[in-house]
């Protein structure tokens, strides 16, 4: 009989082979937050409040015993005034994750400013709020533009707190990322991996005190 409680503890204790950055960039209310939630956490809950994003949030994924993930979550564009903290962002990151919200085009307009960031970063496009009226799609323009843009590799489509949907999103960006580890050269996996453990000065805006702030992660 298969001992389920060792493969739990195996999972946690044995090091991942692999450790990555990934960067999640979307305008306010696109369902970032969310989004990781229910992807690291399975909390589907739509009726708990999440607090603003303001800044930059870390969040880690022990994906799959193979790899151990940590998600750059920032805030809205206006909240971060230092072009320093983007250039870390793309230094650090494997992977930029942009969100959109399915129901806002002006969702998909915001991202247009963090564009000359992220030259040689792996984009993946992800639709949120699959569960509301569609008024942006693949064919939008404002989405086409963005694909020009930023050469997006792939795009998913979910739903935060859709259970279903999630586990599809959560089992198609496993593979997505597996496969792509494959492909990335020894020598650049290795000089992300030798940033996973830094500790970067990310500097941000804070609108509501109207200063600046520090955050060291």
């Amino acid at each position: 009989m298969k001992n389920v409680t060792s493969d739990i503890v195996q999972s946690v204790v044995v090091p991942p082979k692999n450790k990555i950055s990934i960067t999640v960039i979307g305008d306010h209310n696109v369902g970032k937050t969310s989004l990781l939630n229910s992807l690291i956490f399975e909390n589907n809950n739509e009726n708990e409040k999440q607090a603003k994003t303001t800044g930059i949030d870390r969040r880690y994924w022990r994906m799959n015993n193979d790899t151990l993930i940590k998600f750059y979550e920032v805030g809205h564009f206006d909240d971060i005034h230092n072009e320093d903290t983007f250039i870390n962002l793309s230094n650090f990151s494997l992977i930029i994750f942009l969100v959109v919200d399915c129901s806002s085009p002006s969702s998909a307009q915001s991202l247009v400013y963090y564009e000359k960031y992220f030259p040689n970063n792996k984009i993946v496009l992800v639709f949120n709020k699959d569960d509301r009226p569609k008024m942006i799609n693949e064919n939008s323009e404002n989405i086409k533009r963005l694909k020009e843009m930023y050469k997006i590799d792939k795009t998913f489509l979910t739903c935060a707190f859709n259970k279903e949907s999630m586990e599809s999103f959560k089992s198609d960006i496993t593979n997505y990322i597996e496969q792509y580890i494959k492909e990335v050269p020894i020598d650049e996996l290795a000089k992300k991996e030798s940033l996973f453990n830094s500790n970067p000065e990310l500097k941000f805006y804070q609108a509501e005190n109207k200063k600046k702030t520090i955050g060291c992660f």
